[in-house]
């Protein structure tokens, strides 16, 4: 049995807190609950928390001189708004390292619900470590190198450590933290300030570091289960409250639920990518019966969000890929034409049934259109019905260097035409399945024809859609949008879009 489960919140959570303690208590079975807090908010929180919550300050586990703004001493002036960030995981190794020797202690994310009962430790004694099937798919981050120089470790596992629910051994932060000070002869605090990149928003993860002490030195001791929870509850739900109005769904699916804040934390496109992913897989677990479709699929061949998802080991809906170019639907069957879930067909889609002319770069043009960089193959993932959209883009990559730009005449002159057929969405059959159904479009400034096409009767649950066409079009596409009751989730040059009911319904 959990000795301490602990959880560290701010005020601004304390929203998402106090909605999720009925099910942490109903869920994790613990001795003490403790909720750690600032100093400053210690009175806030005794206000609102009820039996058998313990209000505990920071303070108690890691006193003065310790503290945010001694964080941000070793931070880079450009990320010290993220001095809290850093300060927060030092206080969670800290109240992990309380004890008995033998007790076992649970850190879980103040905003994070559980959905079913979760045991942390087995009926042989061993401490069980949750990784999820998602986050192993990520590439390494700047919190590895912070690992590689505190710890020498013979085996980096493979998978993340990143679960709402993390427990330890007292005894093992112990000694974990004895090891970090005796290769460095300072304090585990400063030591792990120091091992930081400090310009990196990212730069350390407790549970990361902790979970690779045990897998490499408590290895008979502990079990690494695989279990799938939801980390974009806000964007998913909107609200912590709205659970209880779908909960059975979401609990058949998921361990747990977080309503992580995401929305701002970072602008930079990487993070916008693992997002996206990371909401389409989730999808395919909350409606098992999931259908996925995607309007201009030549980017599935090497880089998208779909082609990442297709890569994860356990996601099996029925995807649906639409590509009219020969060249890309060809490679799209050499890539996946294996796989049961996965159909591709070579058409368009638009607001009618017609023949139309679409405007391409030829692949053996496009393979040598990168330049001096980046290296991202671009020229392959544009096709139009306009072709002034062709040549607009053409010359929006004039940053790629004298070489490219002497040869764009050649790019220019390059641009073929080849008929295709048109084929309104709602005329394809797997659209029927609208209720779960996710539609993603990528089609270079045709998005308004293939919209024109959906059974307004019977719409996608969601809309995932390129933006890039410039002010008039994105006004557009906001006021199909609105005028059909879709909400904005997340995005920006991809805008992801959930329909929220008939308004009339």
């Amino acid at each position: 049995m959990i000795n301490r489960l602990l959880c560290k919140c701010y005020q601004p959570d304390a929203e998402k807190w106090l909605a999720a303690t009925p099910y942490i208590t109903q869920y994790l079975a613990a001795q003490v609950y403790e909720v750690i807090v600032p100093d400053e908010e210690v009175e806030y929180f005794e206000a609102i928390a009820s039996h058998p919550w313990q209000v505990v300050p920071e303070s108690r586990y890691l006193p003065a001189p310790f503290g945010k703004a001694w964080v941000a001493e070793f931070l880079d002036p450009s990320v010290r708004y993220r001095a809290g960030w850093y300060w927060q995981q030092l206080v969670k190794i800290a109240a992990l390292a309380r004890g008995e020797d033998s007790d076992l202690n649970v850190i879980w994310e103040g905003d994070v619900i559980p959905l079913r009962p979760i045991e942390f430790e087995g009926e042989d004694g061993k401490i069980i470590y949750f990784v999820d099937p998602f986050e192993s798919t990520r590439q390494r981050c700047d919190y590895q190198d912070s690992i590689d120089r505190l710890l020498t470790l013979p085996i980096n596992f493979r998978h993340s450590f990143i679960f709402p629910g993390f427990p330890m051994r007292s005894l093992w932060v112990r000694e974990l933290l004895a090891k970090i000070e005796e290769n460095s002869n300072q304090n585990w605090q400063v030591s792990i300030m120091k091992s930081v990149t400090n310009t990196s928003p990212i730069g350390f993860s407790e549970v990361q570091l902790l979970g690779n002490y045990v897998y490499n030195f408590k290895d008979i001791q502990i079990a690494i289960q695989l279990m799938n929870w939801l980390r974009l509850g806000t964007e998913f739900l909107q609200r912590v409250n709205n659970i209880s109005a779908d909960f059975d769904r979401y609990a058949k699916a998921f361990a747990c639920i977080s309503f992580e804040e995401w929305t701002g934390k970072f602008t930079i496109d990487s993070v916008e990518q693992v997002r996206m992913i990371e909401f389409i897989y989730q999808f395919s677990k909350i409606y098992p019966q999931a259908t996925i479709i995607q309007i201009g699929a030549n980017q599935v061949v090497k880089d998208d969000f779909l082609h990442d998802v297709l890569m994860i080991e356990d996601f099996n809906s029925t995807v649906l890929l639409i590509e009219p170019i020969a060249f890309y639907a060809d490679q799209l069957r050499a890539d996946y034409g294996h796989r049961s879930q996965v159909k591709i067909m070579q058409l368009a889609c638009g607001a009618s049934h017609q023949t139309r002319i679409l405007y391409s770069i030829p692949p053996e043009i496009a393979d040598h259109m990168d330049g001096d960089g980046p290296t991202n193959g671009w020229a392959h993932g544009s096709g139009s019905f306009d072709r002034e959209t062709i040549v607009r883009g053409i010359h929006a990559n004039e940053f790629r260097g004298a070489e490219y730009r002497a040869a764009i005449p050649i790019f220019l002159e390059s641009i073929i035409e080849s008929e295709v057929e048109v084929v309104p969405l709602s005329s394809i059959p797997e659209s029927k399945n609208h209720e779960s159904l996710f539609l993603i479009i990528d089609v270079q400034g045709a998005e308004m024809e293939v919209l024109a096409g959906i059974d307004c009767n019977h719409p996608p649950k969601y809309i995932l859609i390129e933006d890039d066409q410039g002010q008039d079009h994105s006004r557009a596409m906001a006021d199909f949008f609105k005028s059909h009751n879709y909400r904005y989730i997340m995005g920006n040059w991809n805008r992801l879009y959930e329909f929220m009911g008939n308004i009339d319904s």
